[in-house]
């Protein structure tokens, strides 16, 4: 018995060390209701203003010239001129070329199953002569590349997302957040309620979003 309880707490031990470790929203640090954050895998943040936020989207692209996925969430902010763009870049391999190619191939069509038992080949090739120094970079933790001044990500505020689970996580969260219902503050005692309206908690209010920190970053 004293057996399964040392057990049971090292599960929960090992458990909580996950957690910690893992992609989390602290509800405590930031004191000001007015603001959220972000805090990213190398230890760099993101302060903004929680009522200001107009939009958030995600979506995924396969970069011309390379066979890398692009999968990026942009937030717009009201009065900002640059945007916030947190992605993941990921080298696609054969079996997942292949999949899609199998998805949009005919059923029962010879000509496109030979085609189909080619990709994997097809891609081999592809993956030999692609770009060095984009494989290189996707190597790289953090690292953000721009072409000034002719990428339109030129005014954008750009953060690299090593783990892409982490990356749905985080949007999973934030977009919970940004659509639910706005929480009613209470009335203060010397403003009539007739004369002022309620105000309302912006639904991003202190939320501290945090990604996994990278080793080197944990043990600062």
């Amino acid at each position: 018995m004293k057996k399964l309880k040392i057990l049971f707490l090292a599960a929960v031990l090992c458990l909580g060390l996950q957690n910690l470790f893992a992609f989390n929203v602290d509800k405590t640090t930031i004191k000001n209701p007015e603001l959220f954050g972000i805090q990213f895998p190398d230890g760099t943040t993101f302060f903004g203003n929680a009522r200001s936020v107009l939009s958030i989207s995600i979506q995924s692209y396969i970069v011309m010239g390379s066979n890398a996925m692009m999968t990026e969430i942009v937030i717009d902010i009201a009065g900002s001129k640059s945007q916030l763009r947190i992605y993941n870049a990921q080298l696609l391999d054969n079996n997942y070329i292949a999949k899609i190619a199998k998805e949009k191939a005919p059923i029962n069509n010879s000509a496109y199953e030979k085609l189909v038992d080619n990709v994997n080949e097809k891609a081999e090739n592809v993956k030999k002569v692609q770009n060095a120094n984009f494989s290189k970079v996707l190597d790289l933790k953090n690292v953000v590349v721009k072409n000034y001044p002719n990428a339109t990500h030129a005014h954008t505020l750009e953060y690299y997302i090593p783990d892409i689970d982490e990356l749905y996580a985080f949007y999973d969260s934030i977009t919970y957040d940004f659509t639910r219902t706005e929480k009613l503050l209470p009335s203060s005692s010397t403003s009539s309620s007739t004369s002022q309206e309620q105000k309302t908690e912006p639904t991003l209010s202190k939320r501290y979003y945090k990604f996994k920190l990278n080793d080197d970053e944990k043990v600062k």
